[in-house]
């Protein structure tokens, strides 16, 4: 992330994104958890139990976390960017 295309992501966002479309929806907030719980769901397509119950809710708190983290860098690019703006560099 560079200091110019640093942009906060929504917590409500990546929730309505992981209701319809479960480990996908994560792509939001971090693709490479994405592909791992999307190819973990893929091999388990047949136990329903697994997958409704363990990897939606799996997803929502990944989602959450992610979301969390990213922010938390965001705001510090953003904060550096209004210095270097402030100071005139």
């Amino acid at each position: 992330m560079d200091t110019n295309s640093a942009k906060l992501k929504s917590q409500m966002t990546q929730a309505l994104l992981i209701i319809p479309f479960g480990p996908i929806g994560l792509i939001y907030s971090n693709w490479q958890l994405a592909t791992l719980l999307t190819f973990i769901a893929v091999a388990f397509a047949g136990a329903f139990f697994f997958m409704v119950i363990l990897l939606w809710p799996l997803s929502w708190v990944a989602g959450f976390y992610t979301v969390k983290r990213h922010n938390v860098l965001a705001r510090q690019f953003i904060s550096l960017r209004k210095r270097q703006e402030n100071a005139g560099i």
